[in-house]
């Protein structure tokens, strides 16, 4: 099956169970069920995709501001715009994380996967960058729009086969299973104050709290020799591994 055909079939509706049970089908059953608390001073050169202005802050803001302590370059492609007051809180944002690139389109909030040419426009940005590590949002984020733009990542892989990358998934609207942590704890404060700008979206819903609750629960269950305060939790992938996860054999 096509990876378009696939988008229409996660995104009408949301989500299927029958795509959860193929995620864990799909995963090595000799690989071990163990979160890694990671190390951020590897990366050279970080993508992160957002099908919004604002799951940036939220996914993985954190990891964020992190980077940004370590000096380590970030690109930023935000893939619907909605207004420009968003626009503006996006440009906020790129400016208070320190962001060296960010990238504003302007595709319809919940019509992403109608637009077959965003895996054109994903591997443009990867053939034009040294990128070695991508953030996404989870598939099976409860998302159509988040959903989307993974599948399009998908998409855009498979036109880069020789490229080797890692890919972590990050979640907003759904927990994960994940198999990486990021200490978060000594730069909360400054994930709020990002989250914070996107005033727009705090009008409708608290997402510092929901940040909050789900942070801290990652920070409780990371490990049990010693808990930290909060963490951001991710699923990360290799990019031949994140194509099979959609039936993609390369």
């Amino acid at each position: 099956m096509k990876l378009f055909q696939k988008i229409r079939n996660l995104t009408q509706p949301r989500l299927y169970w029958k795509n959860i049970f193929n995620y864990y089908r799909n995963q090595n059953p000799f690989q071990k069920s163990v979160v890694q608390i990671t190390d951020l001073n590897k990366e050279k050169s970080v993508l992160v995709l957002c099908p919004h202005i604002d799951d940036d802050v939220i996914g993985l803001g954190g990891t964020l501001c992190r980077y940004r302590e370590l000096g380590i370059p970030v690109n930023v492609i935000y893939f619907t715009t909605g207004n420009e007051r968003r626009k503006e809180e996006g440009n906020k944002i790129a400016a208070f994380l320190g962001y060296r690139e960010v990238s504003f389109f302007d595709f319809l909030p919940e019509q992403l996967s109608r637009h077959h040419e965003i895996p054109d426009i994903i591997a443009s940005h990867l053939t034009k960058n040294h990128f070695d590590l991508i953030y996404a949002p989870f598939y099976l984020d409860r998302h159509k729009d988040h959903i989307a733009l993974s599948l399009h990542l998908a998409a855009a892989l498979q036109k880069l086969p020789d490229m080797k990358l890692e890919i972590r998934s990050y979640e907003v609207w759904a927990p994960l299973f994940p198999n990486q942590i990021v200490d978060i704890s000594t730069v909360f404060e400054r994930k709020k104050e990002a989250i914070m700008i996107c005033q727009s979206q705090m009008e409708t819903v608290d997402y510092v709290d929901l940040a909050l609750s789900l942070n801290r629960y990652r920070g409780i269950t990371s490990t049990r020799e010693k808990q930290m305060q909060y963490g951001e939790a991710f699923y990360s992938s290799t990019s031949s591994s994140y194509l099979r996860d959609f039936g993609v054999r390369n």
